[in-house]
């Protein structure tokens, strides 16, 4: 499957957040987010494959990218166009054997973790940019944050698509933008708001005006 919406805003999930998750989700999508991924912590729940299916019929509705979180064999179940991993997870060689021709997005902290990933043939690197937050603490990451001048460093030494996450909003986005991101996921920044589609709307203005001075391609499976 090709995607026509090219969106760079890419949307996570948290059951976290105490909130409405399809309602949220839906806004979203109709505002035009390119990505979405299901991040479920609690992966015995017996509504979790369910709610993977769900998801992904929504995103296939709406012609947008269906990540999802750190369970290769789940993204394999409900057909999604791939799965994110992050260093504490499966193995990107053990993740190719199972979505064999799907995107695998890799979470990084260091120049050589992103550099090894693009090797392994990662589609995308994501990296976690500043503070922590009800929906990711610090506790749950295997590295910090890497803070601005890291993250660029990253983007000017890979050549696959780099997305930013933690932190971000509306106040520092065209800064992430100035020093390389090429995607933004955001969560609550995005699902806990008032008005969810007026704001996806914004972020996606705001990042459709700065992203095509970037250099690298648009996500594609």
């Amino acid at each position: 499957m090709n995607t026509t919406n090219e969106s760079r805003l890419y949307l996570v999930t948290s059951s976290d957040l105490g909130i409405n998750l399809f309602q949220g989700v839906e806004e979203a999508l109709k505002a035009g987010i390119g990505i979405l991924q299901y991040r479920e912590k609690d992966r015995r729940k017996r509504s979790y494959l369910e709610n993977a299916q769900r998801l992904k019929e929504m995103c296939a509705e709406y012609n947008t990218l269906y990540i999802v979180n750190d369970n290769p064999w789940a993204a394999l179940h409900v057909n999604a166009d791939g799965v994110h991993i992050g260093q504490e997870d499966i193995k990107f060689s053990e993740a190719r054997k199972i979505v064999v021709d799907k995107i695998i997005g890799v979470t990084c902290y260091t120049i050589e973790q992103a550099l090894e990933a693009q090797d392994y043939g990662a589609s995308y690197i994501g990296m976690h940019l500043w503070n922590s937050s009800n929906t990711k603490p610090l506790s749950e990451c295997s590295s910090p944050p890497i803070g601005i001048e890291m993250f660029k460093d990253i983007c000017v030494s890979v050549t696959i698509p780099c997305v930013a996450i933690g932190g971000i909003n509306e106040s520092n986005i065209e800064q992430v933008l100035n020093n390389g991101a090429d995607y933004i996921a955001m969560v609550s920044g995005i699902l806990c708001v008032k008005d969810v589609y007026s704001t996806a709307q914004r972020m996606n203005q705001i990042i459709g005006d700065k992203v095509n001075e970037n250099k690298r391609f648009w996500l594609r499976i």
